[in-house]
Protein backbone atom coordinates (compact mmCIF):
# COMPACT_ATOMS: atom_id res chain seq x y z
CA UNK A 1 0.00 0.00 0.00
CA UNK A 2 0.95 3.50 -0.98
CA UNK A 3 1.67 5.97 1.69
CA UNK A 4 0.74 9.73 1.77
CA UNK A 5 3.96 10.68 1.10
CA UNK A 6 4.72 8.35 -1.84
CA UNK A 7 1.70 9.86 -3.40
CA UNK A 8 2.55 13.62 -2.65
CA UNK A 9 6.12 12.73 -4.35
CA UNK A 10 4.35 11.35 -7.52
CA UNK A 11 1.70 13.75 -7.82
CA UNK A 12 4.50 16.16 -7.85
CA UNK A 13 6.50 14.19 -10.38
CA UNK A 14 3.92 14.50 -12.59
CA UNK A 15 2.86 18.17 -12.49
CA UNK A 16 6.71 18.54 -13.12
CA UNK A 17 6.24 16.60 -16.03
CA UNK A 18 3.10 18.25 -17.59
CA UNK A 19 5.36 21.55 -16.62
CA UNK A 20 8.36 20.41 -18.74
CA UNK A 21 5.75 19.41 -21.65
CA UNK A 22 4.54 23.17 -21.62
CA UNK A 23 7.99 24.63 -21.66
CA UNK A 24 9.04 22.01 -24.58
CA UNK A 25 6.12 23.09 -26.44
CA UNK A 26 7.30 26.81 -26.27
CA UNK A 27 11.03 26.05 -27.16
CA UNK A 28 10.04 23.68 -30.32
CA UNK A 29 8.01 26.82 -31.41
CA UNK A 30 10.65 29.10 -31.01
CA UNK A 31 13.38 26.53 -32.19
CA UNK A 32 12.80 27.19 -36.16
CA UNK A 33 12.20 31.01 -35.96
CA UNK A 34 16.15 30.66 -34.63
CA UNK A 35 17.23 28.48 -37.32
CA UNK A 36 15.56 30.67 -39.97
CA UNK A 37 17.32 33.80 -38.58
CA UNK A 38 20.50 31.98 -38.81
CA UNK A 39 21.09 31.46 -34.46
CA UNK A 40 21.79 28.53 -32.55
CA UNK A 41 18.78 27.83 -30.23
CA UNK A 42 17.16 25.77 -32.46
CA UNK A 43 20.19 23.27 -32.85
CA UNK A 44 20.24 23.21 -29.22
CA UNK A 45 16.45 22.72 -28.66
CA UNK A 46 17.08 19.71 -31.28
CA UNK A 47 19.78 18.52 -29.42
CA UNK A 48 17.99 18.41 -26.27
CA UNK A 49 14.75 16.77 -27.53
CA UNK A 50 17.73 14.37 -28.32
CA UNK A 51 18.85 14.24 -25.37
CA UNK A 52 15.23 13.51 -23.77
CA UNK A 53 13.94 10.83 -25.88
CA UNK A 54 17.63 9.00 -24.94
CA UNK A 55 17.03 9.53 -21.41
CA UNK A 56 13.15 7.92 -21.71
CA UNK A 57 14.76 5.33 -23.72
CA UNK A 58 16.93 4.21 -20.70
CA UNK A 59 19.74 5.98 -22.14
CA UNK A 60 22.18 8.80 -20.23
CA UNK A 61 19.85 12.13 -20.14
CA UNK A 62 23.52 14.24 -21.27
CA UNK A 63 23.68 11.92 -24.04
CA UNK A 64 22.06 12.08 -27.83
CA UNK A 65 20.69 9.00 -29.37
CA UNK A 66 23.25 8.74 -31.84
CA UNK A 67 25.88 8.33 -29.22
CA UNK A 68 24.25 5.97 -27.65
CA UNK A 69 23.56 3.69 -30.37
CA UNK A 70 26.90 4.25 -31.68
CA UNK A 71 28.20 2.72 -28.55
CA UNK A 72 25.35 -0.08 -28.82
CA UNK A 73 26.95 -0.65 -32.52
CA UNK A 74 31.03 -0.74 -31.31
CA UNK A 75 29.80 -3.64 -28.22
CA UNK A 76 28.14 -5.58 -31.06
CA UNK A 77 24.23 -5.28 -30.14
CA UNK A 78 22.10 -5.73 -32.79
CA UNK A 79 20.32 -2.75 -32.37
CA UNK A 80 22.99 -0.58 -32.41
CA UNK A 81 23.91 -1.68 -35.70
CA UNK A 82 20.74 -1.44 -37.01
CA UNK A 83 20.47 1.82 -35.56
CA UNK A 84 23.78 2.92 -37.09
CA UNK A 85 22.64 1.97 -40.25
CA UNK A 86 19.34 3.76 -40.30
CA UNK A 87 21.51 7.33 -39.43
CA UNK A 88 23.62 6.49 -42.28
CA UNK A 89 21.01 6.88 -45.03
CA UNK A 90 20.52 10.20 -43.07
CA UNK A 91 23.63 11.35 -42.14
CA UNK A 92 26.63 8.49 -43.79
CA UNK A 93 29.42 8.25 -40.69
CA UNK A 94 27.34 9.71 -38.30
CA UNK A 95 27.66 6.94 -35.40
CA UNK A 96 31.15 6.36 -36.47
CA UNK A 97 31.68 10.49 -36.19
CA UNK A 98 30.06 10.56 -32.51
CA UNK A 99 32.95 7.61 -31.53
CA UNK A 100 35.25 9.80 -32.21
CA UNK A 101 34.13 12.89 -30.81
CA UNK A 102 31.74 11.59 -27.61
CA UNK A 103 30.20 14.31 -28.53
CA UNK A 104 27.40 14.74 -25.57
Amino acid sequence: MHTDRQFTIRLKRLTLWLGSLVTLAIANLIAPISIILGGDRGFSVAKANDAALNAALGGNWKSTISLHCAQAKASGKWWGKLACRLFNIVMPGHCEDMIQTGDQ
